[in-house]
């Protein structure tokens, strides 16, 4: 094989391996000793003003003998909360926690982003409480024009209606009856 012909091989190659560890990388857990959430990117998508978006996110813990303390807080972004923020998960399991975006009236049209900070502590088998480095999980969402109006069909009751339904059957048996004695 020439040098063209080896290059020509090498670079797809080469590019296939690179996509392939920026896919592992995004959807990979975030681990720091003992705590891992998965999906390591969280992307609400485009919501209109005086809308809101949640995703579910997962926080493990990969300890085998104690519980994990967490807390989960948005750093600078009063439109993002998340629920619940605080709370203890038992060794080797995992908790979901949902996040949620509340876009105001007033937002602008563009991108946002924030961190979601995720603190734990663990407790150990001497009885001291270890701190475990925070997690930065990026959080990104798009505002793009209004969010739709809830449809009024669906606050219509529906127990008059089938009164009204009733009602007009009796009527047409009435009439009907009527023609019938004629």
């Amino acid at each position: 094989m020439s040098k063209r012909e080896i290059g020509g091989f090498l670079k797809p190659l080469l590019l296939l391996l690179l996509t392939a560890a920026v896919v592992l990388a995004v959807t990979a857990p975030v681990n720091a000793l003992g705590v891992g959430v998965t999906p390591a990117v969280v992307n609400l998508g485009t919501i209109g003003r005086g809308g809101s978006a949640t995703q579910e996110i997962r926080i493990y813990n990969t300890d085998h003998n104690s519980s994990l303390s967490y807390t989960v807080a948005a750093v600078n972004a009063s439109a993002v909360t998340v629920n619940p923020s605080s709370g203890s998960i038992n060794p080797d399991t995992n908790i979901t926690v949902t996040v949620r975006a509340d876009v105001s009236t007033n937002a602008k049209d563009g991108n946002y982003s924030t961190l979601l900070v995720v603190n734990s502590t663990a407790g150990s088998r001497t009885g001291q409480v270890i701190v475990v480095p925070a997690i930065a999980l990026p959080v990104k969402y798009t505002v793009n024009g209004t969010a739709p109006a809830q449809d009024p069909v669906n606050t219509i009751p529906t127990v008059p209606l089938i009164g009204a339904g009733i009602i007009i059957v009796l009527i047409a048996a009435v009439y009907v009856g009527i023609r019938r004695l004629r």
